[in-house]
């Protein structure tokens, strides 16, 4: 195993909200749920999201299906 750490930026809550297209209330209701990643503390009144963490969420909700839309089929949509 190597020691080399992966190098990632770090995103603002204003960029986050225009990544994830979540508002930034959504984005605080799903971090209480366990939902969103927890952002990481810049200093004392600052803190931003770690960019891969918020790409992974992003990823692994893409995988999810919803059985609703799919019910309603291409032409509805």
């Amino acid at each position: 195993m190597s020691n080399a750490r992966i190098h990632s930026r770090v995103l603002k809550l204003k960029t986050v909200v225009e990544t994830t297209s979540l508002s930034r209330a959504t984005i605080y209701v799903m971090m209480g749920r366990g939902e969103f990643p927890k952002p990481i503390r810049l200093g004392r009144r600052a803190v931003a999201w770690r960019e891969t963490d918020v790409l992974n969420l992003l990823s692994s909700r893409a995988t999810v299906s919803y059985p609703e839309t799919e019910q309603m089929g291409a032409a509805k949509l």
